[in-house]
């Protein structure tokens, strides 16, 4: 659910845990990456929570369009997330999408 992606989202900031995983061997320093785009609504929820915690955009948390994944229905997408939707927190060793 999208309360269950903010909270995730809420708790990047006091864990610090880098295992390795097949689900961040795309970002080789696992910052956890936010897959979404400026026009989704549910993806703005998730953004205003990392801009108010004043999250870095270079070293806490990255934003990409799920088109460097091959978009939405491409199998590297939906392998990470079945529903193919918006926004997809892949962090360490979890996926978490709306």
């Amino acid at each position: 659910s999208r309360l269950a992606l903010a909270s995730l989202i809420l708790s990047l900031v006091s864990t610090d845990t880098r295992a390795s995983s097949p689900l961040t061997a795309k970002c080789a320093d696992m910052t956890p990456i936010l897959y979404d785009m400026p026009v989704s609504n549910n993806g703005a929820r998730c953004r205003i929570i990392v801009y108010k915690k004043g999250l870095s955009l270079d070293s806490d948390i990255l934003i990409k369009p799920p088109s460097d994944l091959g978009g939405l229905k491409s199998e590297q997408y939906l392998a990470l997330n079945p529903q193919g939707k918006m926004p997809l927190l892949v962090n360490d060793d979890m996926a978490a999408g709306g």
